[in-house]
């Protein structure tokens, strides 16, 4: 009887999955669709091929970065649940950022087709591709490092809803997840990559395209450098802050 439980709950979870895997793809779609138009109809001269690719990547990949969300450790201090991460012989930023890592690559996972059809629809060659995906990779990284950094604040202020809307619109602009950079002034993309935020989605596209592949890379991998070295006294001292009361 045990075991039919067990499975029954297993095939529910299942379920639950497809559904949500279905509805994600369906929402991403829909918008991506209309998103698409409302450029067109602006009547600039744009490269409609790139510019949907950079649509698709982009409206997906805002959904999968981490530091659109609240950390799971934010969440659990709110429950009580903070001893859990403060007790481990581990630093904690090492802990939490590679918990948001997996929590990126499982939204990943439910945006995929749209990722692969952004790839086919470029046209680009294997080459592209594997650095395309390695770029990725390290967005993935770097986004769970700012999210994990910011968020610590909440330690302090015990508060991260105002935070989040923060940090999304200011993500949401200057990374392209708002509008396209090829559609804006390139002082403002110029502004934008002296931030962090544009190697996390405008980078990879320009990767995938072969444009400056290397120093996308170099700046991605000099923010996961910066961000770890400043983040890691950053959270230590936000954490000595951290009272826990019961046992």
């Amino acid at each position: 009887m045990n075991v039919l439980s067990v499975l029954r709950v297993q095939k529910y979870r299942i379920m639950a999955y497809k559904i949500s895997f279905f509805i994600n793809l369906v929402f991403f779609s829909v918008l991506t669709f209309l998103e698409y138009q409302i450029y067109v109809s602006l009547g600039n001269d744009l490269n409609l091929g790139r510019l949907l690719v950079y649509i698709m990547i982009s409206i997906s990949m805002f959904s999968v970065l981490a530091i659109t969300r609240v950390p799971d450790y934010i969440v659990s201090m709110k429950k009580g649940e903070i001893i859990k991460y403060l007790v481990k012989p581990i630093e904690l930023i090492k802990i939490v950022t590679v918990e948001e890592v997996g929590n990126c690559i499982y939204y990943f996972f439910q945006i995929s087709p749209i990722v692969f059809l952004s790839i086919v629809f470029s046209g680009k060659g294997f080459y592209n591709i594997i650095l395309f995906i390695f770029s990725l990779i390290l967005s993935i990284i770097l986004s769970s490092l700012i999210s994990v950094v910011l968020y610590s604040f909440s330690m302090i202020l015990m508060k991260e809803s105002s935070m989040k809307a923060i940090i999304s619109i200011i993500v949401s602009f200057f990374s392209g997840a708002l509008v396209p950079f090829d559609i804006l002034p390139s002082v403002i993309k110029s502004i934008a990559y002296f931030t962090p935020f544009a190697v996390l989605i405008d980078g990879p596209i320009n990767v995938l395209y072969g444009d400056n592949i290397f120093l996308v890379v170099f700046l991605q991998l000099l923010w996961i450098s910066v961000v770890y070295f400043f983040g890691t006294n950053i959270i230590e001292k936000n954490k000595k802050k951290v009272i826990v009361f019961g046992g």
